[in-house]
């Protein structure tokens, strides 16, 4: 009877992860589909067109899906017309949202984006009152390690307008989106590898809510992604929670509710993340990137395993999932990977739960679908797979991803 119990939640959570890649996929088509009846089917020459095939196949589509739907756009296949509406209303504790939807049925869009602000505590706006909170702009970022000398160099000379490093290590450009082809192309040119370029709202100002209003809010913004229609979905609200990284709904989703930190671990960078679940149902609770410096090794594990007993402190998961050591040609980084891997295991076994390990092949076909993937394309379906507004961190995903697992 475990056996089959096994094979029943097995089974129940891959139809779960099915169906939010189904509504991916659908969202994508339609974005792909409007993209190429506005600009033509050519990517050279259309960049929203490129924009969304890539994020087409890094979502792991198909290329004759692709194609299948490049060819509706351009009038090669019947199809439905879609038309592009943006709504702006206002969520709990006065935070400002711009939904922007794809559709073919103006009436049944509004009435549904309606009743998910309702629904949630929010109301609809105006047209006008909450767009000019927000401007329109490229954003691009690279790895961590790329030269940011190099990008901002020729990011600069291509026409963007500024850049810097984040607080994860990540280099980031911004530009006006009258530009941000010509800086996009020639960063590719130069052979730097492009980690996320998307033009998108950024709010000039933010609104800093209370936890309660913070828990509303992504209520409300689950809800409305949940919508087939809907395809962005952007805040200026600035979650007291999520900038913490302890957004967790345990008491909200049900007492049968399991929780799993995943580690992903490393000598320099471990990602921590814990997912809960109920059924079907996953949920994001933390995620962090601990960095452990440049210091002696020891010292460097003692960063590990106090962060990995802290948020075992505080939030109390069930279990603990782990990836792995992967076999390297250096024996020197194979053995440092161990020790931290080491610290980690330790923290788990000194508050006595329960540890299931996982190689990196079984946690990207359980996220992905494919044993291939990139560490971008784990990041992108764990946002997916979890409804967040926007993506962790690569090792935090990776930590999610290992929790998921």
């Amino acid at each position: 009877m475990a056996g089959h119990s096994k094979w029943a939640n097995i089974k129940f959570r891959k139809a779960a992860q099915d169906a939010r890649r189904g509504k991916l996929f659908t969202k994508l088509i339609r974005e792909i589909t409007v993209s190429a009846r506005g600009g033509g089917g050519d990517v050279t020459s259309n960049s929203r067109l490129r924009a969304a095939v890539d994020k087409a196949l890094a979502a792991n589509m198909t290329r004759d899906t692709i194609d299948r739907a490049v060819k509706r756009g351009t009038g090669e296949l019947d199809g439905v017309d879609y038309e592009e509406i943006r709504y702006e209303g206002y969520g709990p504790g006065g935070a400002a949202i711009l939904v922007e939807c794809t559709t073919d049925n103006r009436n049944r869009t509004v009435g549904e984006v309606r009743h998910a602000f309702t629904k949630n505590g929010g109301s609809l706006a105006a047209e006008g009152s909450v767009a000019y909170l927000f401007d329109r702009v490229g954003f691009l970022t690279f790895l961590q390690g790329t030269d940011e000398e190099t990008v901002m160099e020729i990011a600069v000379a291509a026409g963007a307008d500024e850049g810097e490093v984040s607080d994860e290590g990540l280099v980031e450009v911004t530009t006006a989106p009258e530009v941000f082809d010509a800086v996009h192309d020639a960063l590719r040119s130069a052979g730097l590898t492009v980690e996320f370029a998307e033009i998108l709202q950024r709010p000039s100002s933010q609104a800093v809510l209370d936890d309660e209003n913070s828990e509303k809010v992504m209520g409300l913004i689950d809800a409305l992604d949940e919508l087939d229609d809907v395809q962005e979905v952007f805040t200026n609200a600035s979650l007291v929670a999520e900038l913490h990284g302890e957004y967790c709904l345990t008491e909200v989703i049900g007492m049968s509710t399991m929780t799993v930190l995943g580690i992903d671990p490393g000598s320099r960078v471990t990602g921590l993340g814990i997912v809960a679940s109920k059924g079907s149902q996953l949920q994001h609770c933390y995620s962090e990137s601990i960095r452990t410096g440049d210091g002696p090794l020891g010292e460097r594990l003692a960063v590990i395993y106090s962060a990995v007993s802290d948020a075992i402190t505080r939030h109390r998961p069930d279990s603990i999932a782990i990836e792995q050591v992967f076999v390297s040609k250096n024996p020197r980084s194979a053995l440092v990977l161990g020790h931290a891997r080491g610290s980690a295991l330790l923290a788990a076994v000194h508050h006595q739960l329960p540890t299931a390990e996982y190689s990196a092949l079984e946690i990207k076909r359980a996220v992905v679908g494919t044993g291939s993937a990139s560490k971008t394309q784990v990041q992108h379906m764990v946002r997916v797979l979890l409804n967040l507004q926007r993506k962790p961190s690569l090792d935090a995903s990776d930590g999610l991803a290992c929790a998921i697992c």
